[in-house]
């Protein structure tokens, strides 16, 4: 799958500390490339789609969330990775 990276996608991503999670986070960016579409992904345990929201789901990585949008074109667009905690007040 196409995986395209919004700017508080990337400013998220240079908050995180280096080590496990970081390498966590990688191998869980090269899994969603690997899919071939969305219902793969929805296969793995750590992927949910989010309630109220079509299109919209989370990525679940240790204690932080990833959150991206399947667009049309059957892309995906990466919008935020932040602390359970924090990112629902962000996205979607």
């Amino acid at each position: 799958m196409r995986v395209n990276y919004r700017a508080s996608f990337l400013k998220d991503m240079k908050a995180i500390p280096r080590g496990m999670l970081r390498d966590e986070l990688i191998s869980a960016l090269q899994d969603l490339q690997d899919a071939s579409n969305i219902e793969e992904l929805l296969t793995y345990e750590t992927v949910k789609e989010l309630d109220g929201f079509s299109r919209y789901y989370r990525l679940r990585v240790e204690k932080y969330r990833l959150g991206f949008r399947h667009e049309v074109d059957g892309s995906l667009t990466l919008l935020h990775f932040k602390n359970r905690s924090e990112i629902y007040s962000k996205f979607p």
